[in-house]
């Protein structure tokens, strides 16, 4: 790469690199002489990068290296994250080169940050209090099916249990959480736990929706509530009016899956 400075050109704003297997993106960057009282990061906010290795050019033309990206152990990473998150070495002296080298087989279409490291602090302590709420509240809400469930010896609810769990899985997977917590040594669980999340949520969303077309259309009579089980438990749901509420609450917990992968990156 350094023989051959002609294939550098300017990173334009807002880029997108469509890298296919095999292909590598470079980059090359130099930050000035700087106080160097807080140490500083290179930052790319997507889990899914392959590989990410940062070369330093060191005062002797000697390169030293580091790396991260979801082929690698997450606890083998020069600073395990959530997504790759190299630190700098800046010079208060001289300036300093570096050479960023990315694989990515779903390409590249984040920004290279640079970040304090107060900054990065702040921002894991935000991540940590908005994950704790959103997988507790996933973790809650797939209890309480199982729960209701059991008591009402209900499979409409577990199915929902189930669902709810695979897509809290999938969404820890694709947010970087599972391979920081759950499997830091198994880089292939990163990958395909997201895959088969995927699969294995879509095979039990529809077997929840048929297990109601079962319930409510085709064999309604072998789970209708007898006379005085409907008087002591009151006004019994109408179809429409239970198909809605659960497809509701089915689209308001994909919907949030969707929406905390895309705000937080």
């Amino acid at each position: 790469v350094l023989a051959r400075p002609e294939l550098m050109k300017p990173t334009p704003v807002d880029s997108r690199y469509p890298l296919g297997p095999g292909q590598v993106l470079w980059i090359r960057f130099t930050v000035p002489a700087a106080p160097d009282e807080q140490r500083w990061y290179v930052r790319l906010a997507d889990p899914a990068l392959d590989s990410v290795t940062l070369f330093t050019r060191r005062t002797d033309d000697s390169w030293s290296a580091q790396w991260a990206g979801d082929s690698l152990p997450v606890s083998t990473w020069s600073l395990p994250h959530l997504h790759p998150v190299l630190p700098l070495i800046v010079s208060a002296a001289d300036p300093t080169n570096y050479l960023l080298r990315i694989e990515a087989s779903d390409g590249v279409a984040v920004p290279v940050e640079f970040i304090s490291e107060s900054g990065l602090s702040w921002e894991q302590q935000r991540l940590s209090l908005l994950y704790g709420v959103y997988f507790g509240l996933l973790a809650m809400g797939a209890i309480f099916s199982l729960a209701t469930s059991a008591i009402q010896r209900d499979l409409g609810y577990f199915w929902f249990a189930l669902w709810t769990a695979v897509v809290t899985l999938a969404t820890a997977s694709a947010a970087g959480v599972a391979g920081l917590h759950l499997w830091p040594q198994s880089p292939a669980w990163s990958d395909a736990a997201q895959t088969l999340s995927l699969e294995v949520g879509a095979i039990l969303l529809l077997g929840y929706l048929l297990y109601l077309l079962f319930s409510l259309r085709t064999h309604r009579h072998l789970f209708g509530p007898g006379e005085d089980e409907a008087h002591m438990h009151g006004e019994v749901w109408s179809t429409n009016r239970a198909v809605g509420v659960l497809l509701a609450a089915t689209v308001g917990v994909a919907l949030m899956s969707e929406t905390l992968v895309h705000v937080l990156e």
